[in-house]
């Protein structure tokens, strides 16, 4: 994510400002159109970029993530389970999990990306306790750099792409097959080597070291 970039939800920016959606989005069309910003649509949010000069450019870059908490339904944690160890294919497991982020919102309305930050720190979790090597115990909940590294990752590197998010988690569960990666969909080999060095990170704030050679 670039500087004057940030995600944005327009049901968390019209509960935020008291208004109605339609008003928000209308509001921010006309932004838009006076090209003040622009929009880019992502999964059930939005990319938007300030056409502004910046005086911090060139700074370290701080995503507002609050801590939330995630307590994956049951039938997902088991579905997540089974394509851990290579049972069932990453559309099976993306046609649920697209269910459970439908669930966020009861009126299909754009979903935090707070929220979607909390489930897929919930997926890294699961991962870890399937393949970790180390006994930590991973908190229940992301902290600001988990949730920086996962927002970063997400939504500026993979555009809000859960195929090439799911691709990420395979190079550490050595049940799955890598064959047909959704990351050669990305045709810049150095975003593919961000993404994978920003989730390295991830697990090393962590503390966690990945078994080699699982049972």
């Amino acid at each position: 994510m670039e500087a004057g970039q940030l995600v944005i939800s327009i049901t968390d920016l019209a509960k935020k400002w008291n208004w109605a959606r339609e008003t928000v989005r209308k509001f921010l069309d006309r932004l838009e159109e006076f090209k003040l910003l622009m929009m880019e649509k992502l999964d059930r949010c939005t990319l938007m970029t300030m056409n502004v000069e910046w005086l911090d450019d060139g700074y370290p870059q701080v995503f507002d993530v609050p801590i939330l908490s995630f307590e994956m339904p049951q039938h997902l944690t088991d579905m997540m389970s089974n394509w851990l160890a290579g049972g069932i294919t990453d559309d099976v497991l993306l046609v649920e999990i697209g269910e459970t982020v439908r669930r966020f919102d009861d009126h299909g309305a754009d979903v935090s990306p707070h929220l979607v930050v909390a489930l897929q720190y919930s997926l890294i979790r699961q991962l870890i306790y399937k393949w970790s090597a180390t006994p930590n115990v991973t908190a229940a909940s992301p902290d600001k750099l988990c949730g920086e590294l996962i927002s970063e990752i997400f939504f500026s590197l993979l555009s809000g792409n859960w195929n090439m998010w799911l691709d990420l988690l395979k190079s550490y569960s050595p049940h799955i097959s890598s064959v047909n990666s959704n990351l050669g969909a990305i045709r810049t080999p150095a975003i593919i080597s961000d993404c994978r060095a920003k989730l390295d990170s991830l697990f090393k704030h962590l503390n966690v070291v990945f078994d080699q050679n699982p049972l």
